[in-house]
């Protein structure tokens, strides 16, 4: 058995070479993510800020007529120069206050060292009564070696640093499966013909939330 299921695994390896994702958006996690802003969509209205990553602006794709800003790294001037804004989330000199009625952060915050400080300062950014809309990588989402990623997270402890930074949280949601955990394994992009997707809470590789900035 043991031999059978090393064959298979090897023959995974091979067949994954040949689908690798190309772009942001062909990649498996983007199923959940994109999900997530959707069913948000109530919240994106307004000045909304979104940051750059990606050819797909979930803001402009799922909200209300809003006034979309695009956030990129201090770094990445060159990779983004169609950005509204050139930033570090760590640095609260570099960004806009009380600006936003909106934050859609995807996979975002797993690059910061000081998560607390990065939370503030996106709080800061948000006007009154403003939302932040937060995706971010699972318990046992692998993180390629050259991808940056500083964290992954549990459900206790990205709740636990929205109640210490907003002082609430709502409508988590978490995302994943057994099938799809695979794909993570072999880094292969989503599967454009399988939609229905079934949540196994063990095998959990994205979890979305949202704050208020009451």
């Amino acid at each position: 058995m043991y031999r059978e299921f090393k064959n298979c695994v090897n023959k995974m390896r091979h067949i994954s070479n040949y689908l690798k994702p190309q772009t942001r958006d062909e990649c498996f996690d983007r199923y959940f993510i994109e999900d997530y802003v959707k069913d948000s969509a109530q919240c994106i209205k307004g000045d909304v800020l979104e940051f750059a990553g990606g050819e797909t602006i979930y803001a402009q794709k799922y909200g209300t007529k809003p006034n979309v800003f695009i956030m990129a790294a201090l770094s990445h001037k060159e990779v983004y120069p169609n950005a509204n804004y050139y930033a570090d989330l760590e640095n609260e000199d570099t960004l806009p206050s009380k600006k936003f009625d909106c934050i859609v952060a995807t996979q975002v915050i797993m690059y910061m060292e000081d998560l607390t400080r990065t939370l503030k300062n996106l709080k800061s950014m948000l006007k009154p009564n403003g939302y932040l809309i937060l995706t971010v990588p699972g318990p046992i989402f692998h993180h390629s070696k050259n991808s940056h990623h500083m964290f992954s997270f549990t459900e206790e402890s990205i709740k636990s640093l929205l109640l210490k930074t907003f002082g609430n949280y709502e409508n988590f949601e978490c995302y994943g499966n057994l099938e799809y955990v695979q794909y993570m394994l072999f880094w292969i992009k989503k599967n454009p013909y399988h939609r229905d997707i079934k949540l196994e809470y063990q095998y959990t590789l994205v979890m979305g939330i949202t704050a208020q900035n009451k």
